[in-house]
């Protein structure tokens, strides 16, 4: 090495392992990221059946569950699932990991303090039927009062126009 103008620490390899291309060398086990898998259900004995599903549904995928599974289940328990009162939410790296936390009985659902929320998005597609929006003003204070709301943070932010206005004005 030094008959090459190399100092300091080397590590002489005598052949590169099996399966590697020229150019590419794997130092160690890629890092795997801990990812959050959370539970939701109207009461902490539907949320236990559930974990028991899930842990039922881990156990089935172990063999095939990869960084990619992992990955696909968490995001689907976080974002596609409803978010009711009573929740649970388990860390893990791995399947097994997963499998481990979800035979812990120790780890009980919690209750949400404040209610879910429901609310309304109009597209701008269309409603169901001719001046739905009106009619949701004329009949449910609480919609006129969200709308108030929204129309005040609207014009904070610089709209021009009426949440509102348009809606009322014609009969």
């Amino acid at each position: 090495m030094a008959s090459r103008g190399l100092t300091g620490r080397h590590r002489k390899i005598n052949r590169a392992p099996k399966n590697l291309t020229n150019g590419h060398s794997v130092l160690s086990e890629p890092h795997k990221r801990s990812r959050i898998f959370t539970l939701s259900a109207f009461h902490e004995a539907v949320g236990e059946q559930q974990l028991a599903r899930l842990k039922s549904y881990v156990e089935s995928q172990t063999k095939d569950a990869d960084d990619g599974f992992m990955e696909d289940l968490s995001y689907t328990l976080a974002e596609c699932r409803a978010h009711h009162t009573w929740r649970k939410a388990i860390t893990a790296h791995s399947a097994e990991e997963l499998l481990k936390a979800l035979d812990t009985a120790s780890v009980k659902f919690s209750k949400s303090k404040s209610a879910v929320r429901l609310g309304f998005l109009f597209t701008g597609q269309g409603a169901h039927w001719y001046a739905m929006g009106r009619e949701l003003i004329d009949h449910y204070p609480i919609f006129l009062e969200s709308l108030c709301k929204a129309e005040k943070f609207l014009t904070a932010m610089g709209a021009t126009w009426s949440l509102i206005g348009n809606n009322r004005s014609r009969k």
